[in-house]
């Protein structure tokens, strides 16, 4: 974060990162099988894109999310060997099993998840204030002064309180994972 309270120098760090194991790899590609490349992509670059993702993700402005959805389109390209101009539409899910904004909703929502479970480290878990109503599963939003809700427990809360009730109820949290994906009210 920089002086100015934005993730500028965050999202271009992440992008540099991605574009330079993205080109070492372009060296290599006529050798490798498409398979091959999607476990690379999945392997090596996803973990630039989601280390500490929850963190920013909330705070970016539109133009910073899409450099970052940019860039994972270059990497969608990269594994199918599709040119520049292009257009990844019909295979971006197959990375990730869904699209990268996606992806930080999903994270975003494990993340409460977490927390309404009470596994978070103390210092986040002291933040996080279950609503009253035990049935409903909701938190509490935590007092804000901005209405853009660029933190991530302002957005996080947000998103979790959004979610069907049946969903959060979920066991596992692969079951929590499928049903928000498969919801459309994240």
């Amino acid at each position: 974060m920089d002086s100015n309270m934005t993730w500028t120098q965050q999202v271009n760090s992440v992008t540099q990162k991605a574009f330079n194991i993205l080109r070492t790899f372009r060296r290599f590609s006529p050798v490798l099988s498409i398979a091959t490349r999607r476990k690379l992509v999945q392997a090596v670059i996803m973990p630039v894109f989601t280390y500490g993702d929850i963190v920013y993700h909330p705070g970016l402005s539109q133009a910073l999310k899409k450099q970052l959805h940019r860039c994972f389109k270059s990497a969608v390209r990269f594994v199918y060997g599709l040119r520049r101009r292009e257009t990844s539409a019909t295979v971006r899910n197959s990375i990730l099993g869904h699209d990268l904004p996606t992806n930080y909703h999903i994270r975003t929502c494990c993340f409460m998840r977490q927390g309404y479970d009470g596994s978070l480290p103390e210092y986040i878990q002291d933040h996080l204030v279950r609503g009253q109503q035990q049935r409903t599963r909701t938190f509490v939003v935590p007092r804000h002064t901005t209405t853009t809700k660029k933190s991530v427990l302002i957005a996080g809360v947000s998103l979790w309180n959004r979610l069907p009730l049946d969903v959060k109820q979920k066991p596992t949290i692969t079951a929590f994972k499928n049903a928000v994906r498969s919801s459309d009210r994240y």
